[in-house]
């Protein structure tokens, strides 16, 4: 571990929700990482509520409840007074802001304050699902802010083009220590048994939300080739959403049910990747594929759409076997050679554990306390 930096930082989280996400999950894992290094951290946040809350205050961190009702409103300007005041008090050094709405009113109260308080936005995604109201406001928040954060090399390029003057700085997701524990044998088995999940046989898996953008369709139409060549896999499907029981339906109609389980939402930190023999996801669009990475943690193969930031951490046939989107066929025949293939099995997950290593906390949290520290005031 790095020695503790003499003058200890006072930094401002801005968030946006309590959510589990992946901007959310990397809030709370990067806060957990600070405060584990004396940083003092106050946390702003919009929502009041959500299954992140009891991480950040087992933290022992200050919670801030700003509302929001609109970023056209006369709250956005409530928000903005409320967090200057706040960080003034504080005599916070920086403003880091973690998604849309954080970034757009972290800009606010970057320009509006006479009391300089930096900003680091934060881009995590490439800009499939965010309205083109808000992809505007946020390419000017990204002006705005002294830094940007991406958390893959593609996301700089992305970040120049839309935001002039913008200043994109790369700093890896992180990984906790305790996500590279690997599970006894015995672990594994009950662990997928708790989830009604075969002990020993073929599971492949997907950590995504039931979203439009995640495309469990394909990965629905996929498995059907699948389980025509390994009769006895099981597809479990991690997370809730919207298409929760639209994708029930089909795999029914597909007649695979019996060979997919729903296993609904878990806990990022009871490694669920960790239960599988290959890892998978269908995305039509991902900043930064965070389940693929816990995988690779788990010495876990994986298989995904050649998508957004997917290509900043997978290389095809190295680390992991890349398909085109929306491609049932080439994605059902790449999931077929993990499961059959010892060899292919086991030489990815070897490559995989290789590059999730250089995600680990301490190595991540040294590059970004240097950008705290470039951009902070006093």
């Amino acid at each position: 571990m790095s020695p503790l930096h003499p003058n200890p930082l006072r930094i401002g989280f801005l968030i946006d929700a309590f959510a589990i996400g992946g901007s959310e999950l990397n809030a709370i894992k990067v806060a957990e990482a600070l405060v584990g290094r004396s940083v003092s951290v106050t946390v702003f946040h919009f929502q009041t509520d959500g299954p992140l809350r009891a991480r950040y205050e087992q933290l022992g961190v200050e919670l801030i409840h700003v509302p929001l009702r609109g970023l056209v409103s006369r709250s956005a300007m409530h928000a903005t007074g409320q967090i200057r005041r706040a960080a003034r008090a504080r005599n916070l050094q920086l403003l880091h802001a973690h998604c849309v709405y954080s970034n757009i009113v972290g800009a606010g109260v970057r320009r509006l304050s006479l009391w300089r308080l930096p900003l680091l936005a934060s881009r995590r995604w490439t800009g499939y699902a965010v309205r083109p109201g808000l992809h505007r406001l946020n390419a000017f928040a990204q002006s705005a802010a002294d830094a940007v954060l991406v958390n893959s090399p593609s996301l700089e390029a992305v970040v120049r083009a839309e935001s002039f003057g913008a200043k994109p700085v790369y700093v890896p997701n992180l990984l906790p220590e305790s996500y590279f524990r690997t599970l006894t044998a015995d672990e594994r088995r009950r662990g997928r048994l708790a989830l009604q999940l075969p002990a020993d046989g073929p599971v492949a898996g997907c950590v995504a939300r039931l979203v439009p953008v995640k495309d469990h369709h394909t990965l629905l139409r996929a498995w059907r080739d699948v389980i025509r060549q390994v009769p006895s896999a099981v597809l479990a499907i991690f997370g809730d959403g919207e298409l929760r029981a639209q994708l029930e339906q089909e795999a029914n109609a597909f007649g695979i049910n019996t060979q997919t389980r729903f296993v609904g939402a878990v806990r990022p930190d009871s490694l669920p990747c960790a239960l599988l023999d290959v890892s998978v996801l269908a995305s039509l669009d991902e900043g930064f594929p965070n389940s693929l990475l816990e995988a690779m943690a788990q010495h876990v193969p994986v298989v995904s759409t050649n998508v957004g930031g997917v290509g900043d951490l997978v290389t095809d046939e190295v680390n992991g076997l890349l398909v085109p989107a929306r491609d049932a066929g080439a994605l059902g025949h790449a999931l077929a050679r993990v499961l059959t293939d010892e060899t292919i099995a086991t030489r990815l997950a070897a490559n995989g554990a290789r590059t999730a290593a250089t995600h680990r906390t301490n190595a991540v949290l040294d590059v970004l306390m240097t950008t705290y520290r470039a951009i902070a005031r006093g």
